[in-house]
């Protein structure tokens, strides 16, 4: 499915950056085909460590840097910012936090 990633303006967000728009559709449609009881999680690795994070929101910045926000498993708050060229992470899609109602979805902030 092609999304239309609009700002504040409602001029297209994405336009003129054809890799932002194929990781933003690339999570958007992993996301939907998750069940009711599943959230996605982000699997990052570097630095000769690896971090799950749940993704909250993402945040499209000049076109050229992407803002994840988030939390740990451990309900800690998490933010990582990177570049566009150097994106780099494992979409999962796991089990809701069992103190949730419901599943986690992401805020695309455009």
């Amino acid at each position: 499915m092609e999304l239309n990633y609009l700002n504040a303006s409602g001029k297209s967000a994405v336009t003129g950056n054809p890799p932002l728009k194929e990781i933003l559709n690339a999570i958007q449609a992993f996301e939907q085909n998750l069940e009711e009881h599943q959230e996605i999680a982000l699997k990052l690795g570097g630095f000769g460590q690896s971090l799950t994070m749940f993704a909250e929101e993402i945040q499209c910045i000049n076109d050229n840097m992407i803002l994840f926000k988030g939390v740990s498993p451990h309900g800690e708050a998490c933010t990582l910012i990177q570049h566009i060229s150097q994106v780099n992470f494992i979409l999962a899609a796991v089990p809701k936090s069992r103190d949730a109602e419901t599943a986690r979805r992401i805020k695309f902030m455009i």
